[in-house]
C-alpha cells in the first residue's frame, strides 16, 4: 500500500502474468488489501487482466458476497463489465452456481 501511495500509477501496471496489485491481493485471499485499494482509486476494480476478468469477475466466482457486495456499492457500473468471453460478473456467478453473488447483483442491478 505504500507503494501505491508513493506512486498511484503502479496500481494500474500488470505483472508479467498479467495481473495488477489489486488482482494479485484478490487472488492471494488478501480482501482486506482490495478494499484498501478501493481508497487509492475505486476504478482499480474495473482494471482487466489478461483474460478480462475483472475484481468483480473473481468475487462472483469465488462466492466472496461480502467483497463483492462492497465492490458494487463503490463502483456499480463495474457490474457491466465483459471479460474476453464477453461474459459480466452476474454470468459467472451463474456459471459458478453462486447464486448468492447472482442476487447481489440483481439486486443492485435492478435499483
Amino acid at each position: 500500500m505504500e507503494i501505491m501511495n508513493l506512486k498511484p500509477s503502479f496500481s494500474r501496471k500488470l505483472n508479467q502474468d498479467g495481473f495488477s496489485p489489486i488482482h494479485l491481493a484478490l487472488l492471494n485471499g488478501k480482501p482486506e488489501m482490495v478494499i484498501d485499494f478501493l481508497f487509492v482509486d475505486k476504478n482499480l476494480v474495473r482494471l482487466k487482466e489478461r483474460e478480462g476478468f475483472t475484481v468483480v469477475h473473481y468475487s462472483a466466482r469465488d462466492v466472496n458476497v461480502h467483497l463483492l457486495s462492497r465492490v458494487l456499492n463503490t463502483c456499480p457500473d463495474c457490474i457491466f463489465d465483459l471479460n474476453v468471453m464477453r461474459q459480466t460478473a452476474l454470468h459467472i456467478a451463474v456459471e459458478s452456481n453462486n447464486f448468492e453473488a447472482f442476487k447481489v447483483g440483481m439486486d443492485l442491478e435492478c435499483v
